[in-house]
């Protein structure tokens, strides 16, 4: 689910160089609480981000995101799990509902 998007390109496009660059915080509520009360901490990461962004080549856009889990196993085996579980997920839906908002 996306939670929130920010367009930066028009912020970085200010240097002079236009850049066409989104970011969504994904990420399901249910889970988000699930981790949150494992450790408060992982709100620095959850829910996470992916960015979609055109980098100027021949292959058009890129996707990244991070991965919560590198945080997240170090603060308890238990959020990792839950987080490793759904990073996949997420990161395929949000392919999917960033394709769906481009072509609105």
């Amino acid at each position: 689910m996306i939670l929130a998007q920010a367009e930066q390109g028009p912020l970085v496009s200010l240097s002079g160089r236009m850049i066409r660059c989104t970011l969504y915080l994904v990420g399901n509520p249910l889970i988000a609480a699930q981790i949150l009360a494992v450790d408060v901490r992982a709100s620095l990461y959850v829910p996470f981000r992916v960015t979609l962004y055109d980098g100027g080549g021949p292959d058009g856009a890129s996707i990244s995101f991070d991965r919560p889990s590198s945080f997240l196993a170090t603060a308890r085996a238990s959020v990792a799990a839950v987080s490793e579980e759904n990073t996949i997920s997420h990161s395929r839906s949000i392919m999917i509902d960033a394709r769906s908002a481009n072509h609105d």
